[in-house]
């Protein structure tokens, strides 16, 4: 019996996600050279996507760093993020 591959129906955005998925948080200037995609392809893969992508926070040059929705990235940054807070607060200025 042969085998095919179930192709994605959206095989461009399928890349952007898997991108995110195995380099994160990422930003959309990181993701060409894993695809050999434009920065301008690629967001325009991201806006295919839509919701199914969460800004976690600013890189150095004040682009916004991506992960997959409900990824467990995302849920550790969500868990990080309330660890380190707190820890903030107590600091004195």
């Amino acid at each position: 019996m042969v085998r095919t591959r179930n192709r994605p129906q959206y095989p461009t955005q399928e890349l952007l996600v898997r991108h995110l998925t195995s380099h994160f948080p990422a930003t959309f200037r990181d993701a060409p050279w894993y695809s050999g995609q434009t920065v301008t392809t690629i967001r325009h893969m991201a806006a295919g996507i839509g919701t199914a992508l969460v800004s976690t926070g600013i890189d150095c040059r004040g682009e916004d760093l991506w992960v997959v929705a409900d990824s467990a990235v995302e849920r550790q940054i969500a868990a990080d993020e309330r660890t380190v807070l707190p820890q903030r607060l107590m600091e004195e200025p």
